[in-house]
């Protein structure tokens, strides 16, 4: 029976031989029945691998990633190229050249300088920092026109605050004066109720006060000058508090340091020119028995240098030594506030004040600023004045 396969010439039991042992070789692929003896024979080695056409190079991915925001109309990507080898192939279809020699052809592109895009990237971040310095720039002139703001709201709110705190202080005071002139003036109604009808002794009580409050005040002599250590002439005394005087004090009125109207006097020029700011206050005024009122006071004034040289001249004698100058510091320029009494007897045959008599407790002011009895008894030793505030003679 005949075989429906075709004949096997001589020449294919070769090339079947071939193809086995090419697929046994591992020098050989196997695909390579497939390329012909032209084709092989045609190769021309390269002298470094290359791919077959012109890549571009990192300034066309660059231009296609980053397209600057400030690109101008006419402005044209740049473009760098690698002018690589081609193969036969595409040098043939380039040129239409069709020799077996290979031939490396350039690729003729439009060149452009690499310092233009970094130019151009460098502008652009130049350009970014002044816009963020710009910005910065601004908000700190917000920042510090807000903070003047802010400083002239707050000094604006301090001097209402101010302004309110003075007229709250003022108010507080005017309240404080109205109250005082209220009380004084309970007082002095108080005081015109409890005096009985044709009985003069309060009448005078209350006037003397009055007039004697800020001592005895005198004007010096214009025709007479006379030197301030001269306390009993030379001077014109106020005519009110004189013509009271004589005509409300008997003759031969009894005093704490004398009798009659001149000793008066006198006595009351020596405390208001020696006696700083002295103020003479009535408290309160009462009946201590048939034809006697008594009177409590307050009396106070400054002790200045004129003070320790006329009234406490031991200390002032011995200022520069170790036992008299601390004295003389602790009191010098103090102020002394002390309680009285002041007793006024009425002769109702005259209708005149027949006695004065006063006291104060100087005692207990000097104790509280000397801090020691022993300091006191050296402060009093050779004073003219008693520490129950009573002149005393000069010895």
């Amino acid at each position: 029976m005949r075989s429906n396969s075709l004949p096997v010439l001589p020449h294919e039991h070769k090339s079947a031989r071939k193809f086995q042992r090419m697929n046994a070789s591992v020098l050989h692929p196997p695909n390579g029945w497939s390329f012909s003896d032209k084709v092989i024979g045609d190769v021309v080695q390269r002298v470094r691998a290359s791919p077959d056409i012109a890549t571009p190079s990192v300034a066309t991915a660059w231009e296609h990633t980053r397209v600057p925001q400030f690109q101008s109309a006419g402005w044209t990507t740049p473009h760098q190229v690698k002018i690589t080898h081609v193969g036969r192939q595409a040098a043939e279809a380039v040129n239409g050249r069709t020799d077996s020699k290979p031939q490396v052809l350039p690729v003729k592109v439009h060149k452009t300088s690499m310092s233009e895009p970094l130019a151009n990237n460098k502008s652009e971040a130049l350009f970014e920092t002044r816009t963020k310095s710009n910005v910065s720039v601004a908000d700190l002139i917000a920042m510090g026109q807000e903070s003047l703001r802010e400083a002239r709201r707050q000094n604006q709110r301090r001097y209402r605050k101010k302004q309110h705190d003075n007229m709250v202080g003022l108010e507080k005071e005017t309240s404080q004066l109205q109250a005082e002139i209220n009380q004084l003036e309970d007082q002095r109604r108080a005081l015109a109720a409890t005096v009985p009808e044709g009985a003069c002794i309060w009448s005078v009580a209350i006037e003397y006060f009055l007039l004697f409050q800020h001592g005895l005040r005198e004007q010096q002599s214009a025709q007479h000058p006379s030197p301030p250590s001269d306390v009993a002439q030379g001077k014109e005394t106020c005519s009110a508090q004189v013509n009271f005087l004589r005509s409300r004090l008997a003759p031969d009125v009894i005093l704490n340091d004398g009798r009659g109207v001149d000793a008066a006097i006198y006595c009351w020029r020596r405390i208001s020119f020696w006696f700083e700011d002295f103020q003479l206050e009535l408290e309160h005024l009462h009946k201590g028995g048939p034809n006697v009122l008594l009177a409590t006071t307050i009396t106070s004034f400054t002790i200045t240098e004129r003070t320790l040289r006329n009234v406490f001249p031991g200390i002032w004698n011995e200022r520069e030594s170790a036992v008299g100058a601390p004295l003389v510091d602790k009191l010098l320029r103090q102020r002394i506030v002390m309680r009285g009494t002041t007793r006024f007897e009425w002769d109702s045959s005259r209708r005149r004040v027949s006695s004065v008599i006063a006291q104060s407790d100087l005692m207990t002011p000097m104790l509280r600023l000397l801090g020691s009895l022993k300091d006191v008894e050296q402060v009093f030793g050779n004073a003219i004045i008693s520490p129950d505030f009573r002149w005393r003679m000069p010895s």
